[in-house]
């Protein structure tokens, strides 16, 4: 029993040694892949591949073929072990996958062996581009961000221009994307808007998406809301559109925007008492006041630069006040001399003409 035994394990040992002897060509590796971006012009790198024979046929020739006039095999003949260059010519070729095989043997032939290749082209990914017919959006040389800017004079109901249109178009395959107005912190934040219609309502937006066809464009039309810029003060306000790929985060346009509030006209405004209405209070006074009086304006269009300044009727003498505050853009309020209302200044007591 033990004889069979050890017979049957040296005939399976024969077996399998016969089944790992190399009888025809080796090669490393046994498979190549290339990738290449259409239109990139970084081309795809070539490879090496190593040819070996078993010491039985080492003195015989071999020889490389590749089956595809697009894969090149340098040099396709030789001996062991001989060291070949495998490269691609994607010129020509359309977006896609291809395969190929090379076939190394020798001659006569001792066992083909075949080398399958892969080499996959995609297109270069779309990205958005934008434009606009307005005179009021500069776009920059880098493509990547563009300015645009308001304007709008305190006391008005519109900026100039009302809206700015962006157009949204793709260098390629249809491309879904999110538009976002960002503006100011606390009381001034949401100044900027946006939305995907030219009218209203619906009202525009913070944040908005669409889709671009290749050959088509999305309008996206920028404007500023009304209400919390006609509560800003005088100076310069930055905000920004950003569009952005929704499958491709690091597509960004950025839009810069820029909003100039400039001082509207002072206009005085009558209050509803005392009566009859009027924009100065108190609109008459006693003369000889014991302390400096303090008169209260209504209006518009108040701010910091704002001046007050009285004028004697009889003489058109501008005359100076004591001291100006300024409560809100509606409310300013002077302190007068007290002088000024003594008849022993020759001045009128009152009324006197406001500028």
């Amino acid at each position: 029993m033990t004889s069979r035994c050890m017979k049957t394990f040296a005939l399976a040992w024969l077996v399998l040694a016969c089944a790992q002897a190399q009888t025809g060509p080796t090669v490393k590796p046994t498979s190549l892949s290339f990738a290449y971006q259409l239109n990139s012009a970084t081309l795809p790198a070539s490879v090496k591949l190593a040819v070996t024979l078993p010491t039985a046929i080492a003195t015989l020739p071999v020889k490389v073929t590749p089956d595809h006039d697009w894969l090149i095999v340098t040099p396709g003949q030789g001996y062991s072990p001989l060291a070949c260059t495998v490269a691609v010519n994607v010129y020509g070729l359309t977006p896609g996958t291809y395969t190929a095989t090379i076939t190394v043997d020798t001659t006569p032939t001792h066992g083909a062996v075949s080398i399958p290749v892969a080499l996959s082209i995609s297109n270069f990914p779309a990205s958005l581009f934008l434009n606009s017919p307005s005179a009021y959006f500069s776009l920059a040389i880098s493509v990547t961000s563009a300015s645009m800017s308001f304007a709008y004079t305190t006391g008005g109901s519109v900026t100039t221009p009302g809206q700015i249109e962006i157009d949204v178009s793709s260098s390629g395959d249809s491309i879904p994307f999110d538009v976002t107005a960002t503006s100011g912190t606390g009381a001034t934040a949401g100044w900027l808007r946006v939305s995907l219609y030219k009218t209203v309502p619906p009202a525009p937006v913070l944040h908005t998406s669409a889709s671009v066809l290749l050959g088509g464009a999305v309008f996206v039309y920028v404007s500023v809301d009304p209400t919390i810029v006609a509560t800003l003060d005088v100076g310069s306000y930055a905000g920004q559109i950003s569009i952005v790929d929704s499958n491709n985060s690091k597509d960004v346009k950025t839009v810069l925007a820029n909003l100039v509030i400039t001082a509207g006209q002072p206009a005085l405004r009558s209050t509803a008492s005392p009566n009859p209405p009027h924009p100065i209070s108190p609109y008459s006074l006693v003369a000889n006041p014991i302390a400096d009086p303090v008169i209260t304006i209504y209006g518009d269009n108040f701010f910091l630069t704002s001046v007050v300044n009285v004028r004697d009727n009889a003489t058109t003498l501008s005359l100076p006040v004591k001291s100006q505050s300024l409560l809100s853009r509606q409310v300013l309020q002077v302190t007068l001399p007290k002088e000024y209302f003594t008849r022993t200044t020759g001045l009128p007591v009152w009324p006197a003409t406001w500028d």
